[in-house]
């Protein structure tokens, strides 16, 4: 048996862990190391989708595997150096980018392992818009690229060729997938492994297309899974994070002489809602010989120490509850327990929560895929020349029907609203026209020059629309974040140590950290692997 960390070893996030005997394998998370992609890549200088899989592997953002996409192979790309390994399946943890941003690459014969509302909101946040190829998980138009069939996953040495791209084959050659035979050729569908039972309301969310023929053939062709397909045995455990569906795996992957069992943390925290599920995971794989574990806050950070879900609840409870005319509260989007959280906020003052439509939209496949997340106290900005993707209807009828609000109902009466905003909402104030007001801030603290600036900006509109700040530190030019308005998402030290002393492995393994020496200070047994480097066991 085998582990590699191809990467996440030393920066946090971009999480690609690969576990094989040598016949089979799979990858534990294949996410975006934003480290890495702000090093070459800004908003206005992005990697080029025309070239498929050429840049982020130039540029250190996929390791050299045979395992990506042929559409997405150049002509002129050389591949017969890439590492073949076997892959059966990616075991996502959750539905963040640094953990499965990455997945839209690899070919699509290889399923995806996660939990129903993470494949929820995996799948809501392609069709509102937001996806590229890159994290086109679930579904995508076949590429045009110039390789041929003979030649494996790219051109041979000596090859001629002409062209250096790859095309989106609707967009360049005009047709429309119409046609059942269309579809059939160019729209990429992934199967998928769900750690949940798929009823008929997930089956029919994650099917659901921009056309009823469309609709069908996903239907037809994505023949999902269990736990039970896999070649290895693999258990799924819920665990608590700032995002709902996070998940822990375990790994059973047979060496020469035994069974070698392999778990993964994911992304965790204790103290959110479901920190009781964190607590059940560590119990029930207790004696596990390998885990592979996340180290998000062991390098000095407190910003946030000792701050609960229920800390941030009632802290910014008590804020609105004072606040006279608009409140906006900014959160990190994906974050629906602090939604949920507002809402309650929301209703108890008087107010209703207004959110995007694109959050209505994640609510509603929460919903399909068992999450009971309540919209009762929910409405929904109606932004002057809304676009319509074809999503839009499904948040403008049923629960969501006479929801829709208006700046200038907004402006009428602030005194009713709290709106979930955040800095790239706020050109939506000059049509609201606000006169004061309070701003929330419940989000992460800026840790680089980049976020520092962008909340700088964020000041510059609240300060030109008059309104009082709380959950910002502001001391001359420095900000800060104010103590109890934001929980993080991951363990602290304190609960690591706790979770690796109940799970007592034979070895840990630190991923998703900036300081992995930490954990050779506190634990005998770890084992530090760099980017690259593997484990044999």
């Amino acid at each position: 048996m085998e582990l590699v960390i191809y990467d996440g070893a030393n920066t946090i996030g971009g999480n690609k862990i690969y576990l094989g005997d040598g016949k089979h394998g799979v990858f534990l998370d294949f996410g975006k190391n934003f480290v890495q992609e702000a090093r070459y890549f800004r908003e206005y200088l992005s990697m080029r989708a025309i070239r498929g899989v050429h840049d982020p592997i130039e540029m250190g953002l996929l390791p050299r595997l045979d395992v990506y996409r042929r559409d997405l192979i150049p002509e002129d790309m050389l591949t017969e150096s890439f590492n073949k390994l076997p892959l059966d399946a990616i075991l996502i943890t959750h539905a963040h980018l640094d953990h499965f941003g990455m997945a839209g690459y690899i070919d699509f014969s290889v399923p995806v392992v996660a939990s129903a509302e993470t494949l929820a909101l995996i799948k809501s946040f392609q069709d509102t818009g937001q996806s590229n190829i890159a994290t086109s998980v679930l579904y995508d138009a076949m590429r045009v690229s110039t390789y041929r069939e003979s030649s494996g996953m790219g051109r041979k040495n000596g090859d001629n060729h002409n062209s250096f791209k790859t095309v989106d084959v609707l967009r360049s050659s005009g047709r429309s997938m119409g046609s059942r035979e269309n579809i059939k050729r160019n729209l990429l569908v992934r199967n998928i492994k769900s750690c949940d039972d798929i009823g008929d309301n997930l089956f029919e969310f994650l099917t659901r297309q921009s056309s009823q023929k469309k609709s069908e053939y996903v239907r037809e062709v994505m023949n999902p899974g269990t736990l039970e397909d896999l070649p290895f045995e693999v258990h799924a455990y819920p665990v608590d994070h700032s995002v709902y569906g996070a998940t822990a795996y375990t790994v059973h992957v047979q060496n020469k002489k035994e069974d070698v069992c392999v778990a993964y943390t994911g992304d965790f925290r204790m103290h959110g809602d479901r920190g009781n599920k964190t607590r059940e995971f560590s119990k029930a794989v207790r004696g596990c010989d390998l885990l592979v574990v996340e180290g998000t806050r062991v390098s000095g950070d407190s910003s946030h120490e000792a701050v609960s879900e229920r800390d941030v609840l009632e802290n910014s409870a008590e804020a609105v509850s004072n606040a006279r005319g608009l409140v906006i509260a900014d959160f990190s989007s994906s974050n629906f327990e602090r939604l949920s959280a507002f809402s309650r906020i929301a209703r108890d003052t008087g107010r209703c929560l207004v959110i995007s439509a694109r959050d209505a939209y994640s609510i509603h496949g929460l919903r399909a895929a068992g999450n009971g997340i309540s919209s009762s106290n929910m409405c929904i900005y109606l932004k002057p020349r809304e676009s319509h993707g074809w999503w839009m209807k499904y948040v403008t009828e049923g629960e969501w029907e006479g929801k829709w609000v208006s700046p200038l109902e907004i402006r009428s009466s602030p005194e009713n609203y709290l709106l979930a905003f955040s800095l790239f909402d706020m050109p939506n104030l000059m049509d609201i026209k606000p006169d004061g007001g309070l701003f929330l801030y419940s989000s992460t603290e800026a840790f680089n020059e980049d976020m520092r600036l962008d909340v700088q900006v964020l000041l510059n509109w609240l300060y030109r629309y008059n309104f009082d700040v709380v959950g910002l530190s502001i001391n001359g030019s420095a900000v800060g974040a104010q103590h109890g308005f934001h929980a993080s998402g991951h363990a602290s030290p304190e609960d690591i140590i706790d979770l690796v002393e109940t799970i007592s492995p034979e070895f840990v393994i630190p991923v998703h950290t900036e300081n992995p020496k930490w954990f050779l200070s506190n634990f005998e047994n770890a084992k530090v692997l760099k980017n690259g480097e593997r484990l044999v066991y």
